[in-house]
């Protein structure tokens, strides 16, 4: 059984969305790995704040038919550049109480708290199990639990990423990582998403405001001078997107348009727009004649989705709250879209689009995405893609729904194609594009093959 001190993983325990079921052998080695990766090393595996993918990449593989040796080869292909966790800074003599507020807060958004911070959720999860600590650290709406939720979303959502995969493989311990690791991130972006909460809520009340699909939104953003010019290119998790951290009224009053009402079947349906939206900014926005690229910090929102939805269907968790959750990841996926420089979204080059290869089937997709050598990013992006087909499809023809249920598969091969490419030397820097709405973003990007 699963702990917060302990990872264990079945057959059974394959998260929202599985190729096939797991053998029992990879059920035993990917619970070793991950148990390896929780007592050896640090969240983040650099100064910059690039992020410790592994468990991410490892559960990926399992849910996704791994055998043991595949799986060990995904871990020790990244295990090599990782950093060690070091000891807390807790001592008999000095003892550090994490369970004081002041002393919680104190230590915010200081990575070498990293250990403490996973040494307290922990033991928290450990006594009162970790729906419990969840509610209480990230959905009880004080302000603890507001600034902890900002944090949870930062850096293109990774905590989220992290502690979601905890929740949808029943992995305490990888909860408390996730906890952990909102807890050394900054919260810059709660302040725009506050905002826009704040106006939402007034023009709810007021029966003001025109509510929109992110669609209408995305297309609405390109067209306003002042977000286009504010956006800026960057390249490193830690800096700061200008048009999300300034809380532009301009950005909070597009995000106050997406709202989420009341009932299951609202959640269900904004919940299948937020996973359309999301897939369908980050493939549709190609450039004519390049070559095509995923846009490395978009794919991000793709890939929350598997993890986020299990979190929605978890029945302790409150129907208010689910619906502030997506509403918040709903409305910062809006405003990445603009940071990022609000790409011409154009539907032709997924509808358009030829595989390279003839072994182009989902099963097909799924073995090169298990064997592609990576950090863990393309293979999460294949399985968020195939469950998005799977939980997405019976939207098609909706007004909302940008993607057909097609689409999903192509836009699989578009993204196995385009970092798995044999036509270009591929580095982890060369095989996405950062902020894809810049001209600039595309001069080094070669010419797109003409096969």
């Amino acid at each position: 059984m699963a702990t917060a001190t302990e990872f264990a993983l079945t057959p059974n325990t394959t998260g929202i969305f599985s190729r096939k079921k797991p053998s029992e052998e990879s059920a035993k080695k990917v619970s070793e790995l991950l148990q390896e990766n929780h007592t050896k090393f640090h969240i983040y595996f650099n100064d910059n704040g690039f992020h410790n993918h592994i468990p991410h990449h490892l559960l990926t593989l399992f849910a996704l038919s791994a055998p043991p040796s595949t799986l060990t080869a995904g871990y020790t292909f990244n295990t090599t550049y990782q950093r060690p966790l070091k000891p807390t800074h807790s001592s008999p003599s000095s003892p550090l109480d994490l369970s004081n507020r002041s002393t919680f807060h104190q230590h915010l958004n200081d990575e070498s708290y990293y250990p403490d911070y996973l040494s307290h959720f922990k033991a928290e999860i450990s006594t009162r199990g970790y729906p419990a600590v969840i509610n209480t650290y990230l959905l009880s709406g004080d302000a603890r639990a507001d600034d902890m939720l900002a944090r949870l979303l930062a850096s293109f959502v990774h905590p989220l990423i992290h502690m979601g995969y905890g929740v949808e493989f029943e992995q305490p311990a990888l909860v408390a990582e996730g906890l952990a690791e909102a807890c050394v991130h900054d919260n810059w972006v709660g302040g725009t998403l506050g905002d826009a909460e704040v106006l939402a809520r007034r023009n709810r009340e007021q029966g003001q405001g025109v509510e929109k699909t992110l669609v209408e939104l995305a297309l609405e953003a390109r067209g306003t001078k002042v977000l286009k010019e504010v956006a800026r290119p960057i390249s490193i998790p830690k800096r700061r997107d200008p048009v999300l951290e300034m809380g532009l009224p301009e950005m909070v009053a597009l995000m106050a348009q997406w709202r989420v009402g009341q009932g299951k079947e609202e959640l269900e349906g904004k919940v299948a727009e937020l996973m359309g939206f999301a897939a369908y900014m980050t493939a549709a926005a190609q450039r004519e004649g390049k070559k095509i690229m995923m846009d490395f910090f978009c794919i991000h929102f793709v890939n929350v989705m598997p993890m986020l939805v299990a979190w929605l269907e978890q029945e302790w968790v409150r129907p208010e709250s689910k619906r502030r959750l997506l509403e918040w990841l709903g409305r910062l996926t809006l405003g990445t879209y603009v940071a990022k420089g609000s790409a011409e979204l154009r539907y032709e080059e997924i509808s358009g689009y030829k595989p390279v290869r003839e072994d182009n089937t989902w099963e097909d997709v799924f073995e090169r995405a298990v064997n592609f050598e990576e950090d863990g990013h393309a293979s999460k992006l294949i399985r968020a893609l195939a469950f998005g087909e799977q939980r997405c499809g019976k939207w098609e023809g909706e007004s909302w729904m940008p993607m057909k249920k097609a689409d999903w598969g192509t836009v699989a091969n578009m993204a196995i194609e385009s970092v798995d490419s044999p036509d270009v030397s591929m580095t982890e820097r060369t095989k996405w594009i950062f902020d894809t709405g810049f001209n600039q973003s595309w001069e080094k990007v070669p010419q797109r093959s003409r096969l």
